[in-house]
């Protein structure tokens, strides 16, 4: 049953993200993704066979902080005033979308948890958990993540073209160091480096949104 809200979660969420990437591109001057038929919050729409269906799945067979990703929304660049400036805008989008959904499920069990069905609870619980993990996620300054992009808004012009070859070409040694550490070290160390620090940090965020509500 867990697996299944996860994925429920995840696919909701990840519809949310994307659109809300196309919104904003669409508000700074770029119709591509309302063009294509990607402002849609259809899940069918943004699926990835891997990162919306796979990754998920085998994350959360392992008990692993539920992350993934969905079929990028297209974004035109050459439609930006500011590529630099509105394409980070665009971006930063999705995870602060993630960020509001987890904040939303907080409101509902905080104030109307009394009057729904437990598999609503256990839902909404694991939706607040997919969405920090997601916003969590999205942050880390990656390529083809979000926060490789929100980085570059920091970044002087000069060094931007450089920084993003950097992202780039390190992604695949994160990647794997990634499967190694969830896979291969709760055999060595007993737990996953990568699943105990986003735990906390979920843990935290959770802190910081249950005591504002």
């Amino acid at each position: 049953m867990d697996i299944i809200l996860s994925i429920a979660a995840i696919f909701i969420s990840l519809a949310i993200h994307e659109t809300s990437h196309g919104l904003v591109a669409y508000s700074l001057g770029d119709p591509t993704a309302k063009l294509q038929g990607r402002l849609s919050l259809n899940p069918m729409r943004h699926i990835d066979p891997v990162g919306t269906i796979l990754l998920p799945l085998l994350l959360a067979a392992a008990h692993m902080p539920v992350i993934g990703w969905a079929k990028p929304v297209p974004v035109d660049y050459s439609n930006f005033k500011n590529p630099v400036r509105d394409g980070g805008l665009t971006a930063l989008a999705g995870p602060v979308s993630n960020l509001f959904q987890a904040l939303f499920a907080a409101f509902l069990l905080t104030y109307l948890r009394e009057f729904m069905p437990a598999v609503l609870i256990r839902f909404l619980w694991i939706y607040f958990y997919v969405n920090i993990a997601l916003g969590i996620f999205n942050f880390l300054p990656l390529a083809p993540l979000d926060g490789s992009k929100i980085v570059g808004l920091i970044v002087p012009r000069r060094y931007h073209a450089k920084f993003l070859d950097f992202l780039d070409n390190s992604t695949i040694y994160f990647v794997i160091i990634l499967l190694f550490d969830i896979y291969m070290m709760p055999s060595i160390v007993g737990f996953s480096i990568f699943g105990r620090v986003v735990g906390y940090l979920m843990d935290y965020v959770k802190f910081l949104i249950f005591s504002s509500t």
